[in-house]
């Protein structure tokens, strides 16, 4: 049985104590947030609502089909905006929550120590500050740690995901745990979370998932194709080099090369990547690729060198690696989409 516990609980997140308001007991936080993909008809795509500050989630299907649908009860993004929406009344609460969306919006700029050579940001692929149904909405997140995570083997703070978003999806450099950077931007996600209980994931997370049955074996993929279909596809915004442009919050991210994430990213993992672009993209019509274009157009992308994560070797200790873990050399001798 959920609760809700005054104002402004504090949350332990490793070594940060970050506010919150209204989530569950603690007790139910330390669950690991594994759960079997959802059927294909029930996963939301994004459309936008009669009010702008709501995302709706509707069936991703039915934006792959052309059709629209309408918000279900529940199942909707209140989306928050540090300049419009009530911050903490503490003042160096709230001025945590606007530095962290500074940070998360423009990494380079409010975090340059920590992402020195890289073109992204945190909202390269968490998109609209991490609000953007079927874009991996962070709404509603942070109050779901600590948590199991696969590739470290071990239970994860908030704090040690940033932490681990820095070091691999930026390509950057892991801060402190106890940095004004991780500090800003822990509390800016326990924010834009307020009033998610705690123990229960929210709808919209895990949903950038192609199905089980529907996935194409690596060994079919065939990234010359993929090519084609990034070329008609992706290259008006990322451009034919992949390289993309621009530079802050308005930025069309580099896919590949030194600018991009590195290869023990999440998103190097060709199935993640696959799920990401099958209903986060294009940005001006996101749900209208199918799932075998995902895939093809992720097996291109992932075809391609990018920087090299340091430790991969102590990734997956002692638990089964995926499979389409391309970059992994215990794995693959060699990355399996360079053919």
């Amino acid at each position: 049985m959920f609760q809700v516990v005054p104002r402004w609980l504090l949350v332990a997140t490793g070594v940060l104590l970050i506010p919150f308001v209204a989530i569950a007991t603690l007790p139910f936080i330390v669950q690991p947030s594994s759960s079997p993909s959802p059927p294909a008809a029930s996963r939301p795509t994004p459309t936008v609502s009669a009010s702008p500050t709501i995302i709706a989630a509707v069936p991703m299907d039915a934006a792959h089909a052309g059709t629209t649908g309408t918000a279900q009860p529940g199942r909707a993004i209140v989306v928050k905006d540090v300049s419009k929406d009530p911050l903490p009344k503490n003042a160096q609460q709230a001025a945590a929550v606007k530095r962290g969306a500074q940070i998360f919006n423009d990494t380079a700029t409010y975090a340059k120590e920590y992402s020195p050579n890289s073109a992204l940001t945190c909202a390269s692929c968490h998109i609209n500050g991490g609000q953007q149904m079927g874009a991996l909405p962070l709404t509603g997140v942070g109050p779901q740690f600590p948590e199991y995570n696969t590739r470290a083997n071990r239970m994860f703070t908030l704090t040690d995901r940033i932490l681990d978003c820095f070091s691999r999806s930026i390509n950057g450099k892991r801060p402190a745990p106890e940095s004004s950077e991780a500090v800003a931007v822990a509390t800016y996600l326990m924010w834009i979370s307020d009033g998610q209980p705690a123990g229960t994931n929210p709808p919209w997370r895990g949903q950038n998932k192609i199905a089980d049955q529907d996935l194409i074996p690596i060994p079919k993929l065939d990234p010359q194709r993929g090519q084609q279909m990034y070329e008609q596809k992706c290259a008006l915004c990322h451009q034919a080099n992949g390289q993309g442009s621009g530079q802050g919050p308005s930025a069309v991210p580099p896919l590949w090369g030194d600018k991009s994430f590195n290869d023990g990213a999440g998103l190097a993992r060709l199935y993640t990547f696959a799920g990401f672009i099958r209903y986060a993209m294009p940005l001006n019509a996101p749900g209208t690729l199918n799932d075998e274009e995902a895939q093809q157009i992720a097996a291109y992308v992932l075809s391609h060198d990018r920087p090299a994560y340091p430790t991969k070797d102590q990734d997956y200790v002692g638990v089964k690696m995926p499979v389409d873990a391309v970059y992994y050399s215990q794995q693959y001798p060699q990355n399996p989409l360079k053919r």
